[in-house]
C-alpha cells in the first residue's frame, strides 16, 4: 500500500480493517526521525464482526523540506477477541513523498514612509494621512504574471463602517497593478491611508489581497492582514473657573477645572496643588479622563496678611497621568490669582455702617429743625 504526500500539505490516509479489531493506530518512525507526522494518528474503531469492513482515516503532515521518495511506516492494529484475549497485527505501508508543484509564491513586505520600519507596524495620529509602501516579493520558483495588490480596511471600530468618522480608510486607489514579478524580485505599491479625526487609539486591521497568475494562466489568490496603529494623545487643559475672598489675611476659595482636549484617555490622573499657603486639598485623584471630558476641584487656601491689593498669587497645579501605553506623563500649570481687596462679608458690614450713619444724621437734622421752629 502506498500513499502520495506533498511536502507542507495535509492529505488523509484511508485504510480498511476487518475481523474483530477494536482499535487501530498508525505509527510512523522513519529513519528514527518523525519526518512524516500523524496529525490524527489514533482511531478507535469499535467491534467488528466477521465479514464486516470499516474505513479509518488518518491525517498526515509531511515536513516542507522533505525530499521526494518512499518512506516506510507501519499500521498497528490492537484488538481483543470474543474471549477477551489480546491480539495485535502490524501492516507495513509506504508513504511516497512527491515534489511540490513549482509555482510563483508572493509575500507582502513593506515600509512605513514615516517610521521606515515595517516590523514595528504603521503608526500615525488621528486625522493624519500617511503613505504606506507595500512591497511584494516573489519567493517562488516561477514568475508571477499580472500581479494586482489591493487593500481594504477591516476590523475597524466595532459598529462603524470603514471610511466613517472615527475609523480608518484608504484615500484614492485601493488596487495597484504591479505587472510581472520574476523569482526573487520585489515590486512596491504605495497607498494613502487616513485615520478619522475622532479615531480612538488602537490597532486597526487592513486586509491585503494578491491576485496573480503563473505561466500556464492558473490564477492564485493570497490574502493577508497588516496592522495599522492609530496612536493619539491626551491633551489636558487646566484653568481657573473662579476665585472668591482673595483678600489679605483671608481664607480664599478657588475652583479649578481640568479638561481633556486630546484624542486619547488620561488614566490615573492626579492633580497636586502648591504655591499658596495652607492649600486644601494639596492633591486630588481624578481617575480616568476621557477625550472631551472634564472634572473640577474646589480648593481653599490662606492669603498672607502682608499681601496687598493688586498682588498676584501663583497657584501651581502639577498634573500626572498614564497614557494608553501605560507611559507616565507629567507637567505643571501655573494659575494666576489676583488679590482684589476686602472680603465680601466685610464690605457688606461697611455698607451697613454707612447707611446707619447717614440715616442717623438725617434723623438728627429733622429733630434739630423741629427744635428751632418751637
Amino acid at each position: 500500500m502506498e500513499v502520495r504526500l506533498v511536502p507542507g500539505k495535509i492529505p488523509r490516509l484511508v485504510t480498511g480493517a476487518g475481523g474483530e479489531a477494536q482499535t487501530s493506530q498508525l505509527v510512523s518512525g522513519v529513519y528514527e526521525e518523525e519526518v512524516i507526522t500523524p496529525v490524527v494518528g489514533h482511531v478507535f474503531v469499535g467491534s467488528l464482526y466477521p465479514g464486516e469492513r470499516v474505513e479509518t482515516v488518518f491525517t498526515l503532515y509531511a515536513r516542507e523540506d522533505l525530499p521526494g521518495g518512499v518512506y516506510p511506516a507501519s499500521l498497528r492494529m490492537v484488538f481483543e477477541d470474543a474471549a477477551g484475549n489480546p491480539g495485535e497485527e502490524v501492516v507495513s505501508i509506504g508513504l511516497r513523498v512527491v515534489s511540490a508543484v513549482r509555482r510563483p509564491r508572493l509575500v507582502v513586505v513593506g515600509e512605513n514612509s514615516a517610521t521606515k520600519s515595517f516590523g514595528s507596524g504603521f503608526v500615525f495620529e488621528p486625522g493624519e494621512t500617511i503613505e504606506i509602501g507595500l512591497g511584494v516579493r516573489n519567493v517562488g520558483e516561477k514568475p508571477a504574471r499580472h500581479v494586482e495588490l489591493s487593500v481594504e480596511p477591516v476590523g475597524v471600530v466595532p459598529g462603524e463602517k470603514a471610511g466613517g468618522a472615527g475609523s480608518l480608510f484608504v484615500v484614492g486607489h485601493r488596487t495597484s497593478y504591479l505587472g510581472d514579478i520574476p523569482p526573487g524580485d520585489v515590486k512596491t505599491a504605495v497607498f494613502r491611508v487616513r485615520a478619522g479625526v475622532d479615531a480612538p487609539s488602537g490597532i486597526y486591521q487592513v486586509f491585503v489581497r494578491l491576485v496573480y497568475y503563473d505561466d500556464r494562466g492558473e490564477e492564485f489568490v493570497d490574502e493577508d492582514v497588516i496592522g495599522l496603529e492609530v496612536r493619539g494623545e491626551a491633551r489636558l487643559v487646566v484653568s481657573l473657573e473662579k476665585a472668591e475672598d482673595v483678600c489679605p489675611g483671608c481664607t480664599a476659595s478657588a475652583k479649578v477645572s481640568v479638561a481633556n482636549r486630546g484624542n486619547d484617555e488620561a488614566r490615573y490622573l492626579m492633580l497636586r496643588f502648591s504655591g499658596v499657603e495652607e492649600v486644601v486639598p494639596s492633591e486630588q485623584f481624578v481617575g480616568t479622563l476621557e477625550p472631551d471630558d472634564f472634572d473640577t476641584v474646589e480648593l481653599s487656601f490662606k492669603v498672607s496678611k502682608a499681601a496687598s491689593v493688586g498682588d498676584v498669587l501663583s497657584l501651581r497645579v502639577g498634573v500626572e497621568y498614564r497614557d494608553s501605553e501605560n507611559h507616565v506623563v507629567s507637567g505643571e500649570e501655573i494659575l494666576e490669582i489676583k488679590v482684589v481687596g476686602e472680603k465680601a462679608g466685610r464690605n457688606v458690614v461697611w455698607v451697613y455702617l454707612l447707611v446707619l450713619f447717614f440715616l442717623g444724621g438725617f434723623l438728627y437734622y429733622l429733630v434739630w429743625r423741629r427744635g428751632k421752629r418751637v
